[in-house]
């Protein structure tokens, strides 16, 4: 669909599930690891086809991640910037996508290269280094040319075609897209943020 893959992330619902594969995604990603969560997601996974599933895992030890896999099965995990590198270094069967901390108050953002050789992509989530525009940022800058990088839209900031020109520029391997919360009923939930977003990723490939 674009020249880059698309994450969609937090997936609460079937609804949410079967909205994003209709969309073409590459991945979709849980957040809840608990027994719920994998009850929902076997039960979403089996409502789409042709679509990876992720995992997401806050900190996780090494058990932590084994266990996470041989329960849900995923084709990746997801795992937060304060993840320990013993966690990293082994090798579970799956993609390992890491969290990066752009710095901000803790300071300056952490290098990745110990980190490279056990992920195979990293994730800006967040972006707490003062300055809304990622595509100024030489450290951002310097990651997506060196790794495969995906960014979330909401870093990207409010308007949505600063937001593809961004993209442009730095030429990340994937964006993250938000499923937006819960949905009110089962079954009904509004995706028209969503649609706007897909339109201009759709119009900005054109």
């Amino acid at each position: 669909m674009t020249a880059f893959k698309i994450m969609a992330d937090g997936i609460s619902s079937v609804t949410d599930a079967r909205y994003f594969a209709s969309k073409g995604v590459d991945y979709l990603c849980f957040h809840d690891s608990s027994d719920q969560g994998l009850d929902l997601y076997r039960e979403a996974m089996q409502w789409v086809a042709g679509v990876k599933a992720a995992i997401r895992l806050t900190m996780p030890t090494a058990r932590e991640i084994k266990d996470a896999v041989e329960r849900f099965g995923p084709d990746a995990v997801c795992v937060g910037a304060g993840t320990e590198l013993q966690a990293l270094a082994n090798d579970y069967g799956v993609l390992i996508f890491k969290e990066v901390d752009l710095g901000g108050d803790a300071g300056q953002p952490v290098s990745p290269e110990w980190e490279a050789p056990f992920v195979d992509a990293f994730l800006i989530t967040k972006n707490e280094a003062g300055s809304r525009d990622l595509s100024a940022n030489t450290f951002v800058r310097s990651l997506c040319q060196s790794y495969d990088v995906y960014i979330h839209w909401g870093v990207l900031g409010d308007d949505p075609d600063r937001a593809m020109e961004t993209v442009r520029q730095l030429g990340p391997a994937g964006l993250i897209l938000p499923a937006m919360g819960e949905e009110p009923i089962v079954g009904v939930k509004s995706f028209e943020t969503l649609d706007r977003i897909f339109d201009r990723i759709i119009a900005s490939d054109a």
